[in-house]
């Protein structure tokens, strides 16, 4: 038996995993978003699966509440530091506040990958344009990148292939059962990439499966972005 997937969780242990303010984690389980089961204390008990369910089912709305810490958290940036840092701001965040992220002139981005080099390359390369032309996000692993989408709503999403959990495919397939996400595009990243796993992907619902590395100058094609900008 795989007890992960049957493990439970108080409402206080999966706030403090999607990083939200615990009266969000209530009122999902009163409106049914969020299925869950009462002890005979009581307290509401939620599976490991059925929050993923959930996470995968875009049903994320952040309370009020918890807004303004979750603003200053700067959860999924992916920071100027080097990539010990990246890595560190990866796992350690909170939830971005999709009302406060940069202007609505910005390209937003996420970048999925459990290699914080690879977070570090894109951020170093991107670096001319963060700001007011991108604003960059990271994950370093499906659930948190499916978190991600539903609160920052970037306009590409880049995902590697293999990662613990669920990997770039099984996050593809999951955004693309969402219809308030079919407007993303989503780019499948592999160092071993193999007809196979491009066919795969762009059955899942990927616009592009590239091997890695590739060439910044594509990624910012896709965002739509001038090549002049990286240069000013």
């Amino acid at each position: 038996m795989d007890n992960t997937i049957d493990k439970l969780l108080t409402t206080v242990e999966v706030a403090r995993r999607l990083r939200v303010d615990q009266s969000s984690v209530n009122n999902w389980v009163r409106a049914g978003k969020l299925k869950s089961f009462r002890t005979p204390g009581g307290h509401n008990r939620i599976a490991e699966r059925e929050l993923q369910v959930f996470i995968g089912g875009g049903g994320l709305e952040v309370s009020s509440q918890g807004e303004s810490d979750l603003a200053d958290s700067g959860y999924g940036e992916c920071g100027p530091g080097d990539a010990g840092t990246l890595a560190g701001a990866s796992r350690e965040g909170a939830l971005a506040n999709p009302r406060l992220v940069s202007p609505s002139a910005a390209r937003r981005l996420l970048v999925v990958d459990d290699d914080p080099y690879e977070l570090a390359r894109f951020r170093r390369q991107l670096a001319p344009l963060i700001g007011d032309t991108l604003d960059l996000r990271c994950a370093d692993n499906g659930i948190e990148a499916l978190v991600q989408v539903g609160a920052f709503r970037p306009q590409v999403v880049v995902l590697d292939y293999v990662m613990p959990g669920l990997d770039g495919i099984e996050v593809c397939t999951r955004l693309r059962r969402m219809p308030e996400m079919e407007d993303i595009e989503v780019v499948v990243m592999s160092s071993a990439m193999t007809p196979s796993i491009r066919d795969r992907a762009l059955a899942a619902g990927a616009v592009e499966a590239w091997a890695k590395p590739r060439p910044i100058e594509d990624f910012i094609a896709l965002l739509g972005i001038h090549q002049e900008a990286l240069t000013k």
